[in-house]
């Protein structure tokens, strides 16, 4: 049976944070090699579709396909070696620990990623190799995040804000090391506040509003559309 042209599907799936029914039925598409950005205003659940995704806040109704398996019943970890890695919002990194040690405890073999291609990748990195987490600015602390989900070796990347918090000349450098992601091949979701980062790089565009796809369509439709992306996105 031939591979479906999804990477990832997300069916109608209903999350709740207690009785706060957060996620209402949302369902959408990431192709294979493309890039899917979500959009919306902050505690619409961009976050927790991607929490959700993974498992790590389980939805109550709904389905997950990752290359055309049902994941939804896995746990996080097992999702993760199924092929996906995320770059979480705030980075989540260890203080304690320094660059190297970050990627050793991350790595995974079975694909191009490595310790070696990392450095040549994000040559500051090397630069910053045995500084800890604390010790690196937020453009580093990004870099190394995504680094680390790459050394992973997975088939998808799933990134949760990645420029949150970022100068606007970091907010450029995460764009180019993006795209060149993307140019390797790989399948990205991703929830983004900034609307001229998302609608410039991505192929795809959901924008979500109190907890439900209120939009999918291609960025230039959003980009000629100023009173829905006043309504939801606020901009």
């Amino acid at each position: 049976m031939p591979m479906s042209a999804e990477i990832l599907r997300v069916e109608d799936i209903h999350t709740y944070y207690g009785n706060s029914h957060i996620l209402q039925g949302i369902s959408l598409q990431v192709p294979r090699s493309k890039l899917v950005a979500i959009l919306g205003r902050n505690g619409v659940g961009k976050t927790t579709l991607l929490r959700s995704i993974m498992n790590l806040t389980p939805p109550r109704q709904g389905k997950v396909f990752f290359c055309d398996e049902q994941i939804n019943n896995l746990q996080a970890h097992q999702i993760s070696r199924k092929g996906i890695s995320l770059v979480p919002q705030g980075r989540r990194l260890f203080k304690s620990l320094t660059v190297l040690e970050h990627l050793q405890i991350a790595g995974r073999p079975g694909g191009d990623w490595n310790i070696e291609k990392v450095f040549g990748f994000f040559p500051r990195l090397q630069e910053r190799i045995n500084h800890k987490g604390n010790e690196l600015s937020g453009g580093e602390q990004q870099m190394l995040a995504i680094a680390r989900a790459l050394i992973a070796n997975p088939s998808m990347l799933i990134m949760d804000e990645p420029t949150e918090g970022l100068a606007p000349l970091l907010v450029r450098e995460v764009y180019d090391l993006i795209k060149k992601i993307k140019e390797e091949g790989y399948s990205i979701l991703m929830a983004e506040q900034k609307l001229d980062f998302a609608l410039n790089i991505a192929d795809k565009i959901y924008i979500i509003s109190k907890g439900q796809v209120v939009f999918s369509g291609k960025p230039e439709e959003v980009a000629c559309n100023k009173e829905m992306i006043h309504h939801y996105l606020g901009v």
